[in-house]
């Protein structure tokens, strides 16, 4: 079964997590759409070391990179991914606000 990845969308129309994949060095950013083509393909089955589940419904992708890791926080729901945001190593700690479920 495919899954389809959408980017969540804020209030005010900006789209956090593909903001910051586009910030990333090209790549990076390669790298980045090709993991995300990963959990398209696998959705809920991709497990560790590309993706976990954290809590309630919420998961993580991680991206290893040659010298940094990026992590993108995402939910799943009726065959659909929503990608809600990304942080880098220097940012890991996942802030209990920014996990609330859709």
């Amino acid at each position: 079964m495919e899954w389809k990845v959408e980017y969540y969308e804020t209030e005010n129309g900006a789209l956090p997590a593909r903001e910051f994949i586009r910030s990333l060095p090209i790549k990076h950013e390669t790298k980045a759409y090709k993991e995300i083509k990963l959990l398209e393909q696998f959705g809920t089955q991709l497990t560790m070391p590309y993706s976990r589940h954290m809590r309630d419904g919420i998961y993580e992708l991680r991206i290893q990179q040659a010298n940094a890791k990026e992590y993108f926080t995402f939910s799943l729901s009726d065959e659909k991914s929503y990608l809600r945001m990304a942080l880098s190593k220097r940012q890991r700690k996942h802030r209990p606000a920014n996990l609330i479920r859709l």
